[in-house]
């Protein structure tokens, strides 16, 4: 961290990541934040920051803020500058980002030596912001090769590189304050992807924790509730506890950094596993031992689970596994379930 140097610079860049960290209920965007914040730490005149959205028709820009300019006023121009700085033909190009470019803080004189000093943008980027002849110094901040938003930098004396490196120390934070409003953004979305999900699955379905806590029900889930409260939570407990419950298949969900997730899933008596993997095993061309092997992955079991029934090695399992993911065209473990169960 730059801020481990000491000096009141320090103490700004350590200032900015808490002011990062802070995400209040209904409050602004994390850029608008600290844009002011970020022109004091350079010294700079004006200071502008834009949350992306990249087409194939060039980059949109669904959040300015400023310092030392009037985007109320000025968007147009504003956006004019942003286009020409973000353009595809202009210094940095969002819809596929330069390896070097992506998370790096860059002035001027950084991109002129990547492009060539005849490629290089001008410096006079838009007179009408009052920014005409200033060098500027921003980060592209991406996910991958996804941009996610700019912030930069501009005044009349040319950036350091160790003012870079202040802008420099302060991406990571950016970055995660970044990720942490688009969660935010898409959590009802992925909520209701999840209901929806659930309800599609041809059975009683439960999301739940290790610890048996229930986060979400489909609705044939709710009503087994009411009769039989302790089911669903029973069941993962036996398949915590090594043996496989009756009645009920059950899928470990892990991802990381977060405990791990739960599907539980009952099934109807009518719904043999056995009879619809030899349907579908047909269909996709499944050997007879894929045919199998999908039977009890339908059944939520895992590989270590499927090979002592089938009398093969966990290794082999994976193998089969796989191929079953690639000739159904699934990605994850779980979307084959969810296509054993739905598709007609």
């Amino acid at each position: 961290m730059y801020a481990a140097r000491g000096g009141s610079k320090g103490l700004q860049v350590l200032d900015l990541e808490a002011s990062l960290e802070v995400i209040a209920h209904g409050g602004p965007p994390g850029l608008a934040v600290v844009v002011k914040q970020i022109a004091d730490l350079l010294g700079a005149e004006s200071a502008l920051a834009c949350c992306l959205a990249v087409s194939e028709s060039g980059p949109a820009f669904h959040g300015v803020f400023a310092r030392g300019i009037e985007v109320a006023e000025l968007r147009p121009a504003v956006e004019a500058f942003l286009r020409e700085w973000l353009g595809v033909s202009g210094a940095i190009d969002p819809l596929l980002p330069d390896p070097r470019q992506r998370n790096v803080a860059l002035t001027l004189d950084d991109v002129a030596a990547l492009l060539g000093r005849e490629n290089a943008p001008p410096r006079v980027p838009m007179a009408q912001l009052g920014i005409a002849g200033l060098d500027v110094l921003g980060v592209l901040l991406c996910d991958g090769a996804n941009a996610l938003a700019w912030v930069g930098a501009m005044r009349r004396r040319s950036f350091t590189p160790s003012e870079r490196a202040l802008l420099q120390a302060l991406v990571p934070a950016l970055l995660e304050r970044l990720a942490q409003e688009r969660r935010l953004a898409e959590a009802p979305v992925v909520v209701a992807t999840l209901a929806a999900v659930l309800e599609s699955l041809g059975g009683q379905a439960f999301l739940m924790l290790g610890d048996g806590t229930l986060l979400q029900a489909n609705s044939e889930g709710r009503e087994l509730l009411g009769r039989d409260p302790r089911g669903p939570a029973s069941a993962l407990r036996e398949e915590l506890a090594g043996r496989n419950p009756s009645g009920y298949s059950v899928t470990h969900v892990a991802a990381a950094g977060h405990p791990t997730h739960f599907l539980v899933v009952r099934r109807s008596g009518a719904a043999d596993p056995g009879q619809r993997s030899e349907a579908l095993g047909a269909r996709y061309r499944l050997t007879s031992r894929q045919r199998q092997v999908l039977a009890q992955l339908a059944r939520g079991h895992c590989n270590k689970a499927i090979g002592a029934s089938l009398g093969c090695a966990e290794g082999t399992v994976e193998l089969h596994v796989s191929a079953i993911l690639s000739k159904l065209g699934c990605s994850s473990r779980a979307e084959t379930i969810a296509r054993f169960w739905t598709e007609a």
